[in-house]
């Protein structure tokens, strides 16, 4: 099943920082802003889709790249009704080496107030079927 990837779990670095009151990642406001997380178990080959559970105002947002050992996956990102506004927001289709071990989410432009707030990141197997 899909592979939840909690904010609290992320090592955060360039400004990158785990608010607990909003259980997200704030402080994306660079292009050094970046988190990393550890992988649950190694990940077998194959196509993920890539969601996010965030929330960011109209105005601020940008662009962001997701990575695994080997590819990655740049997606810009739709903003929600509000910073306090948290939806889910799927990137696509991050393809996987067998044996992944990690994850990072760095920015690579940053608009208004800041990338986003970020609560989750969600890896769903494309060999499964979504649920309803």
């Amino acid at each position: 099943g899909p592979i939840t990837l909690a904010a609290k779990d992320a090592n955060g670095s360039g400004g990158v920082v785990f608010n607990k009151q909003k259980d997200a990642l704030e402080g994306w406001k660079s292009k050094e802003a970046s988190a990393t997380w550890t992988l649950p178990f190694p990940l077998k080959a194959g196509g993920y889709e890539v969601v996010l559970e965030m929330a960011c105002a109209p105005g601020s947002g940008g662009k962001i790249t997701v990575k695994e050992d080997f590819h990655t996956l740049t997606r810009t990102l739709t903003a929600t009704k509000g910073w306090d506004d948290f939806a889910s927001q799927s990137l696509g289709t991050l393809r996987v080496k067998a044996n992944a071990t990690g994850l990072s989410m760095t920015a690579l432009t940053v608009e208004g107030d800041g990338l986003f707030l970020l609560r989750a990141v969600k890896l769903v197997p494309l060999s499964e079927p979504s649920p309803p």
